[in-house]
């Protein structure tokens, strides 16, 4: 993450905490389905980051358990602003979703048979497909032109759709192949 940030201005605390609020609000679908409006927010519109740092951010959360929204949030948040960032910006992000599940888990919970109720359930699951093959493609525009981080990302579509290893294997592996080959580079 040598890279420089595509801006020298950085939010405040409060700042950073608005624009997680707006993520937190906004992005249904969770981890994947939630990383264009990340990217949106924090490489384009504000441009607290460049996109291959932003890159090289998200590839580092992927080795951390947890949401990866909440973990993508936390490490931009420290990255761009400090520890109060951080922790403002999990917050922020966290709170409207945890709204939302209490008030609809009450509502599911008394009309989860209602077929309007199905119907629903049914048509978010087909637009949280949509948003993954949008961010699929948007991260496939921004891999380096590299022949190795092509093959990683085949096979590893290949792994985890026809197998059942564990994909923690996938990240590991495809991270000691990238380490291995930048450090075979610099020799």
């Amino acid at each position: 993450m040598g890279t420089e940030s595509a801006s020298a201005t950085r939010p405040g605390a409060w700042a950073y905490a608005v624009t997680c609020l707006k993520i937190g609000t906004v992005g249904f679908g969770g981890g994947y389905a939630v990383l264009d409006l990340i990217r949106a927010e924090v490489v384009e519109r504000h441009r607290w980051l460049a996109s291959e740092e932003f890159d090289d951010i998200l590839a580092a959360v992927q080795l951390v358990p947890g949401p990866t929204t909440v973990n993508l949030l936390a490490a931009v948040g420290e990255r761009v602003s400090g520890w109060a960032s951080l922790v403002l910006g999990v917050a922020a992000v966290i709170l409207p979703s945890f709204a939302i599940v209490v008030g609809l888990t009450s509502l599911y919970l008394r009309y989860s048979n209602a077929p309007i109720a199905i119907g629903a359930m049914a048509g978010l699951a087909a637009a949280v497909i949509g948003l993954m093959v949008a961010v699929t493609l948007e991260l496939g525009r921004d891999v380096r032109r590299d022949i190795l981080h092509w093959a990683i990302a085949l096979v590893a579509f290949a792994v985890v759709a026809f197998t059942t290893v564990n994909p923690i294997w996938l990240i590991v592996a495809a991270a000691a192949a990238g380490g291995i080959k930048l450090a075979l580079r610099r020799h």
